[in-house]
């Protein structure tokens, strides 16, 4: 039945990436994700955790699709039970209740004192509220307010949504609380009586152990919405879905696609995702396993149409875990209902060519006939061969820059600490040793690749210590970045290449840049930076395409990350890039006398290609090879303008160039630079500095010539007081 129909269909998602493979490798790449999160609350001490849920990280979305990223935070510090039994001392302990009166999924939470087992009494806080009935509850609305005042001190726009806060169009976030003992609402799906195959007794014993979340949401016709918390079985639903075939997650995909192309039109976003999964579970559920094959997947797409047809014939569409909940509260009016009702009748009567219409994706081209004119089609997008291979190197880019990230925010949050750094810093590189002898594959796959960063760190600390002291280079400082050098092509080249520099070791400096020069005009590298910027390419699959015949996934031997320097490095960079350490709030002191000794705090952040030709002007300058200096000017501003979408650190780039030419003498040109530079980014810019260092130089020089004028000897002693008046940046901190 619908045989024709149904491999035109699989085909057609097939080629939109709905294959087994990129729906593990997604799912792969978000559970890497949750592996770094892990990881960092372990060696930061934090308590709880940070889950990524929806269909990226199922694996069920397209291109077409558009699908965002849903992160859950939950706080294991925050106790959530069921009754006293549970009461441990010393934890902040809410009890949670169910009155008759509350809505079903709906739940209130009692604050209980931390070192008795009996509920409080007393006004604690903001964050709570005394009810009619005498009892301290926790408000959710307060407790969403105080994650939206954090993320308001990072991001310009915040978008509330129920539980949820956002900042861009790709990710959603929750603030949570976290039950691990298992609720009756959910004992009572897991006993239900049911009558097919699915879920199998393995699955819903595994659903026993899973961890279920309170979001700070109320039901949106309650009286008391402020003070409830909805009960979300997140974990289980992925568990759920996670079980499903690729004929099952075809026949989801589907659905969304009609939801977006066809029902939108209708009731606009009155049909979810969620209830899309939903009607799969029922429809899943009561249907043989025999039946989900491909050749049968419009029939099964049918019989998907008729459980939401009888859902909005009912006005009903239940909660597949939990009793007593319809969806379509809040979502759809009666009137919406009903027009839906209609729409679904009369696709299921025209025997589904309403499927033809479906746009995401150019699906319905595809299925509108039998001999597609593949030509045709792929002028609108990408070759199903070519779109694989960029959805997997887009997924594998993801995975690079999630695995340094985390190592670039672990230093984040050191460096804005008041903690002893190289105490952290050792206590870091021990934990990760024993977390990598773990068996968990994952785990030691991540702590490997973040025990190579900090021991590129480590080393770079050490040299730090001798070009300080003015002692040689430790041996062991070499064998330590022989160790990390391959976390990719060029940063800890350069990083090294800058040591080199700094110590005076300019030959071996040279002999390093010329290394990485070659690797770049040898191979198409792709560069990534761990400090969350990204670039609009980032996110265009276009831009992940290779030429034909050219097959590599992304690794450490093609892609270079942004080369990182913390305050603990100073000496190891050429002192310019000092400068770029103190660049938060300079607008604010740009009036003030430029101080002598300043508290180098920030990361510098660098794109690795810049900073070759920056080291590489440095470099040969130093050398007195002035050819080779000048050429690697021109290539330092042909990689600027040519690139300008390849730039993670615009300012910085610029502000590079400009000291290339103000050492080269043109100081006009110079602050040209720096003044187009504080035009990409007005705020937290270096070229404040240099701008202000630039007009203090021109003063200073018009002052010599007007005394030279007058009287050579005063010209003399003003430039002997000015070079004991250093201005520019000193390398204590």
């Amino acid at each position: 039945m619908y045989t024709a129909l149904s491999e035109r269909m699989s085909s057609a998602l097939d080629d939109a990436g709905i294959n087994m493979d990129i729906v593990m490798k997604r799912r792969q790449t978000f559970m890497l994700k949750e592996m770094c999160d892990e990881i960092m609350a372990k060696l930061l001490k934090q308590s709880g955790g940070q889950f990524y849920f929806g269909s990226q990280s199922e694996g069920t979305t397209t291109p077409g699709l558009q699908s965002d990223k849903d992160m859950l935070r939950y706080y294991s510090m925050c106790h959530v039970i069921l009754d006293l039994n549970q009461w441990v001392p010393g934890k902040i302990t809410f009890m949670m209740l169910k009155d008759p009166d509350l809505p079903p999924q709906q739940f209130i939470l009692q604050v209980m004192k931390r070192f008795s087992p009996e509920p409080e009494t007393r006004l604690i806080n903001d964050m709570v509220e005394r009810d009619s009935r005498g009892r301290i509850l926790l408000k959710t609305e307060r407790w969403r307010d105080i994650a939206k005042e954090f993320f308001a001190s990072t991001f310009k726009s915040l978008h509330i949504a129920g539980p949820s806060i956002s900042w861009s169009n790709e990710l959603d976030f929750v603030n949570a609380l976290g039950v691990t003992k298992l609720l009756p609402e959910v004992n009572e799906w897991i006993c239900r009586h049911r009558p097919g195959h699915w879920p199998t007794q393995e699955l819903l014993e595994d659903a026993k152990t899973c961890m279920c979340f309170l979001v700070p949401v109320g039901h949106p016709f309650s009286d008391t919405k402020h003070i409830e918390w909805r009960l979300s079985p997140n974990l289980i639903e992925r568990k759920l879905m996670f079980s499903l075939n690729i004929v099952q997650i075809k026949c989801y995909v589907f659905l969304k696609m009609i939801k977006k192309s066809l029902f939108y039109n209708v009731v606009e976003d009155g049909i979810t995702s969620f209830h899309c999964k939903t009607i799969l579970f029922y429809t899943l559920e009561r249907t043989h396993a025999h039946l989900w094959q491909d050749c049968n997947l419009a029939f099964l797409v049918k019989l998907c149409l008729h459980t939401l047809q009888r859902c909005l014939k009912h006005g009903v569409c239940p909660h597949y875990i939990i009793g007593g909940v319809n969806l379509f509260d809040s979502k759809l009016s009666v009137s919406q209902r009903r027009k839906m009702y209609v729409f679904v009748s009369s696709l299921l009567k025209n025997n589904l060519q309403g499927f033809t219409k479906i746009q995401v994706d150019n699906i319905g081209l595809k299925l509108s006939s039998n001999k597609t004119d593949h030509a045709t089609l792929h002028s609108y997008d990408l070759r199903p061969s070519i779109l694989h291979k960029c959805i997997c190197r887009k997924l594998e880019f993801d995975n690079i820059r999630d695995l340094h990230s985390s190592v670039h925010k672990l230093f984040e949050i050191l460096e804005s600490s008041n903690d002893n750094f190289f105490t952290y810093f050792r206590r870091f590189q021990q934990e990760l040793h024993y977390l990598y002898l773990n068996e968990n594959a994952l785990q030691q796959k991540v702590t490997e690749e973040m025990s190579k960063s900090l021991f590129s760190y480590q080393a770079s600390f050490i040299a730090a210590m001798c070009i300080r002291k003015r002692t040689p280079l430790f041996e062991h400082v070499l064998d330590t970045f022989k160790y990390s050098i391959k976390t990719d092509v060029a940063s800890n080249h350069l990083k090294l290449a800058s040591i080199l520099y700094c110590c005076g070791h300019l030959h071996s400096a040279s002999f390093l840049l010329r290394h990485v020069e070659r690797c770049f005009k040898e191979q198409r590298l792709r560069t990534i930076c761990p400090c969350d910027k990204l670039r609009k390419i980032d996110s265009d699959l276009q831009s992940f395409r290779v030429a034909p015949g050219e097959e590599y996934s992304l690794n450490e031997n093609n892609t270079v990350l942004c080369v990182h320097f913390l305050k603990q490095e100073a000496y190891c960079v050429p002192p310019i890039l000092l400068y770029e350490m103190n660049k938060t709030g300079i607008e604010s002191e740009i009036n003030e006398e430029f101080a002598v000794q300043r508290d180098w705090t920030g990361i510098v952040c660098i794109d690795a290609p810049v900073l070759l030709h920056y080291m590489q002007f440095l470099t040969y300058g130093g050398l007195g090879d002035l050819p080779r200096q000048m050429s690697a000017c021109l290539a330092l501003e042909d990689y600027i303008t040519q690139n300008p979408y390849d730039l993670y650190h615009v300012d910085t780039a610029i502000n590079l160039m400009g000291h290339c030419v103000e050492i080269s003498g043109d100081l006009n040109g110079a602050m040209f630079l720096y003044s187009i530079s504080l035009r990409q980014k007005p705020k937290n810019n270096a070229a404040h500095w240099h701008m202000r260092r630039l007009t203090n130089i021109s003063q200073h020089a018009n002052i010599l010539r007007m005394l030279n004028s007058l009287n050579p000897l005063d010209a003399n002693e003003y430039g002997h007081s000015q070079k004991c008046r250093t201005v520019g940046p000193d390398r204590r901190f």
